[in-house]
């Protein structure tokens, strides 16, 4: 295999593993649990219910996505799920009030969980394509990323979640120690951005960290037996009875 070839399956491989850590953060979902019950006064079944609509739409979607995938390419339908996800914070910071749960359900966990959906298939079967010889590995990898990012999600989630000081000492976080919590560089100082700012800050930063990976995404071209000089596994011929 040429160097050249060598690089694009690092590039795919590469650009899976940031879609999924991006998806990932979804079972991070019990970090905004807490922050929505003491802000909106909500009890705990009323939270959860968007967590159950994530998971319907995201089982939902994959088939119809990864059937799609496949006629147009994995990058094209990453990036419809990343800013499906993008959308679903971004929208939810708006809409979502004490008096209305359903805004929450239709945009993390209807919209949300749709781009999830979009999304996830795509990383998996481009990187199997390009790693024909390395399937489980490379399924593995990526499965691996999804749970990494709920992990490295939940710590600076939690922070970023509290609300924001209002009193003497407590001045709004700024960008730097925004970016030194997020990196895990600061434990931050007893205040956050609230529930409102930081789904806004989330639904932009997944738009825009999916789409840099759905960038390197694409399957390889046909050429017979061969994919861009990756040799693939023949299927043997069964007689017909």
């Amino acid at each position: 295999m040429s160097e050249n070839k060598q690089n694009e399956r690092w590039k795919v491989l590469l650009g899976a593993l940031i879609v999924q850590m991006v998806l990932g953060t979804v079972y991070a979902f019990s970090v905004f649990v807490k922050p929505l019950e003491l802000e909106l006064g909500w009890e705990r079944t009323t939270t959860q219910w968007a967590f159950s609509f994530a998971l319907m739409s995201f089982a939902a979607v994959m088939i119809p996505a990864g059937r799609l995938q496949d006629k147009i390419g994995p990058r094209k339908v990453a990036s419809i799920g990343g800013v499906l996800l993008g959308l679903s914070f971004l929208l939810g910071s708006v809409f979502v009030t004490e008096t209305r749960p359903w805004a929450l359900y239709l945009t993390y966990g209807i919209l949300g969980g749709a781009g999830i959906g979009f999304a996830y298939v795509c990383p998996i079967a481009a990187a199997m394509k390009w790693y024909p010889d390395k399937k489980g590995m490379v399924t593995g990898m990526s499965v691996a990323g999804f749970g990494a990012g709920a992990l490295f999600f939940a710590g600076p989630a939690s922070t970023l979640l509290l609300p924001s000081g209002s009193g003497p000492g407590s001045d709004p976080m700024g960008l730097s120690q925004i970016l030194h919590v997020a990196l895990g560089i600061s434990q931050g100082s007893g205040f956050g951005l609230g529930w409102k700012t930081f789904f806004a800050l989330h639904g932009i930063t997944s738009t825009v960290l999916v789409l840099i990976g759905a960038s390197f995404l694409k399957n390889p071209a046909l050429d017979g037996s061969r994919r861009d000089g990756i040799p693939q596994t023949p299927l043997k011929q069964i007689p017909l009875r």
